[in-house]
Protein backbone atom coordinates (compact mmCIF):
# COMPACT_ATOMS: atom_id res chain seq x y z
CA UNK A 1 0.00 0.00 0.00
CA UNK A 2 2.76 2.40 0.99
CA UNK A 3 4.11 1.62 -2.42
CA UNK A 4 1.58 2.58 -3.98
CA UNK A 5 0.68 5.69 -2.43
CA UNK A 6 4.30 6.60 -3.37
CA UNK A 7 4.28 5.95 -6.86
CA UNK A 8 0.55 7.59 -7.34
CA UNK A 9 1.69 10.98 -5.68
CA UNK A 10 4.75 11.21 -7.70
CA UNK A 11 2.45 9.95 -10.88
CA UNK A 12 0.64 13.57 -10.19
CA UNK A 13 4.01 15.56 -9.53
CA UNK A 14 3.79 15.97 -6.03
CA UNK A 15 7.12 15.60 -3.86
CA UNK A 16 6.28 13.72 -0.69
CA UNK A 17 7.35 15.42 2.75
CA UNK A 18 8.89 11.66 4.92
CA UNK A 19 7.06 11.70 8.40
CA UNK A 20 8.94 9.60 10.57
CA UNK A 21 7.80 9.39 13.97
CA UNK A 22 10.30 6.51 15.35
CA UNK A 23 13.47 5.26 14.05
CA UNK A 24 11.76 2.21 11.71
CA UNK A 25 10.19 5.42 9.80
CA UNK A 26 13.67 7.11 9.33
CA UNK A 27 15.12 3.44 7.94
CA UNK A 28 11.46 3.02 5.97
CA UNK A 29 12.49 6.19 4.30
CA UNK A 30 15.97 5.12 3.38
CA UNK A 31 14.55 1.86 1.96
CA UNK A 32 11.94 3.92 -0.04
CA UNK A 33 14.85 6.36 -1.40
CA UNK A 34 16.85 2.84 -2.49
CA UNK A 35 13.73 1.93 -4.29
CA UNK A 36 13.50 4.77 -6.11
CA UNK A 37 10.19 5.60 -4.42
CA UNK A 38 11.52 8.86 -2.62
CA UNK A 39 14.23 11.25 -4.27
CA UNK A 40 17.00 13.50 -2.87
CA UNK A 41 16.80 16.16 -1.82
CA UNK A 42 14.57 15.31 0.47
CA UNK A 43 12.07 17.07 3.22
CA UNK A 44 11.68 14.91 6.57
CA UNK A 45 9.29 15.78 9.62
CA UNK A 46 10.42 14.52 12.51
CA UNK A 47 7.94 14.11 15.34
CA UNK A 48 8.34 14.07 18.81
CA UNK A 49 5.34 13.71 21.53
CA UNK A 50 4.54 15.28 24.59
CA UNK A 51 1.70 14.42 27.48
CA UNK A 52 -0.63 12.06 26.65
CA UNK A 53 1.10 10.75 23.51
CA UNK A 54 3.72 8.44 25.23
CA UNK A 55 2.34 5.58 22.96
CA UNK A 56 3.01 7.16 19.65
CA UNK A 57 6.86 7.48 19.32
CA UNK A 58 9.61 9.43 20.77
CA UNK A 59 9.28 11.88 23.60
CA UNK A 60 9.17 15.68 23.01
CA UNK A 61 12.48 15.73 23.95
CA UNK A 62 16.39 16.76 22.53
CA UNK A 63 16.83 13.12 23.63
CA UNK A 64 13.64 12.25 21.99
CA UNK A 65 14.63 14.21 18.78
CA UNK A 66 18.44 12.87 18.74
CA UNK A 67 17.05 9.12 18.75
CA UNK A 68 15.80 10.32 15.39
CA UNK A 69 18.56 11.96 13.77
CA UNK A 70 21.38 9.78 14.77
CA UNK A 71 19.86 7.53 12.71
CA UNK A 72 19.52 9.44 9.08
CA UNK A 73 21.91 7.71 6.82
CA UNK A 74 25.22 9.49 6.57
CA UNK A 75 25.49 11.74 3.15
CA UNK A 76 22.08 11.55 3.20
CA UNK A 77 20.73 14.44 1.52
CA UNK A 78 17.48 15.38 3.68
CA UNK A 79 16.62 18.81 5.41
CA UNK A 80 14.87 18.10 8.46
CA UNK A 81 12.15 19.55 10.71
CA UNK A 82 10.93 19.06 13.85
CA UNK A 83 7.06 19.25 14.97
CA UNK A 84 6.19 18.86 18.74
CA UNK A 85 3.05 17.81 19.44
CA UNK A 86 1.31 18.60 23.33
CA UNK A 87 4.42 20.29 24.83
CA UNK A 88 6.10 23.00 24.65
CA UNK A 89 8.42 23.04 21.56
CA UNK A 90 10.93 25.83 21.97
CA UNK A 91 13.96 23.81 23.68
CA UNK A 92 13.49 21.07 20.90
CA UNK A 93 13.30 23.94 18.37
CA UNK A 94 16.49 25.51 19.65
CA UNK A 95 18.01 22.14 19.20
CA UNK A 96 16.95 21.84 15.90
CA UNK A 97 18.13 25.09 14.78
CA UNK A 98 21.28 24.67 16.40
CA UNK A 99 21.97 21.44 14.66
CA UNK A 100 20.65 22.27 11.15
CA UNK A 101 17.41 21.18 11.10
CA UNK A 102 14.21 23.09 10.54
CA UNK A 103 11.24 23.92 12.81
CA UNK A 104 7.38 23.24 12.21
CA UNK A 105 5.05 25.25 14.70
CA UNK A 106 1.45 25.79 14.85
CA UNK A 107 -1.52 25.76 17.64
CA UNK A 108 -2.47 22.40 15.91
CA UNK A 109 0.06 21.09 18.10
CA UNK A 110 0.17 22.46 21.03
CA UNK A 111 -2.56 25.09 22.57
CA UNK A 112 0.47 27.17 24.21
CA UNK A 113 -1.78 27.78 27.56
CA UNK A 114 1.77 29.00 28.84
CA UNK A 115 2.46 31.68 26.66
CA UNK A 116 -1.28 33.15 26.83
CA UNK A 117 -2.77 31.05 23.78
CA UNK A 118 -0.72 33.42 21.12
CA UNK A 119 -1.99 33.13 17.64
CA UNK A 120 -0.16 31.20 15.10
CA UNK A 121 1.62 34.42 13.71
CA UNK A 122 3.02 35.38 17.35
CA UNK A 123 4.63 31.30 17.11
CA UNK A 124 6.05 31.99 13.87
CA UNK A 125 7.29 35.18 14.83
CA UNK A 126 9.07 33.93 18.29
CA UNK A 127 10.84 30.65 16.01
CA UNK A 128 11.90 33.41 13.56
CA UNK A 129 13.52 35.17 16.53
CA UNK A 130 14.83 32.40 18.06
CA UNK A 131 16.75 31.14 14.66
CA UNK A 132 17.64 34.71 14.15
CA UNK A 133 19.12 35.51 17.56
CA UNK A 134 21.00 31.98 17.65
CA UNK A 135 22.27 33.41 13.72
CA UNK A 136 20.79 31.33 11.71
CA UNK A 137 18.30 33.47 8.72
CA UNK A 138 14.99 32.19 7.80
CA UNK A 139 14.46 31.25 4.37
CA UNK A 140 12.90 32.95 1.94
CA UNK A 141 9.74 30.91 0.16
CA UNK A 142 12.16 30.89 -3.09
CA UNK A 143 15.10 29.57 -0.91
CA UNK A 144 13.27 27.11 0.28
CA UNK A 145 11.85 26.14 -2.78
CA UNK A 146 15.35 25.56 -4.02
CA UNK A 147 16.67 23.90 -0.92
CA UNK A 148 13.93 21.12 -1.21
CA UNK A 149 14.47 20.40 -5.00
CA UNK A 150 11.16 22.36 -5.96
CA UNK A 151 12.68 25.48 -7.61
CA UNK A 152 11.05 26.28 -10.98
Amino acid sequence: MLQELCEKTRAVGVKPVAMMWNVAGVRLTQAFIEMGLFEEPLMCEFTVFGDGFDEFGHPATVKGLQALTDFVPPGANWHWMVSVIHANPFPVHAHAIANGGHVAIGLGDHGFPELGHPTNAQLVTRVADMARNMGREVATAAEARHMFGLAR
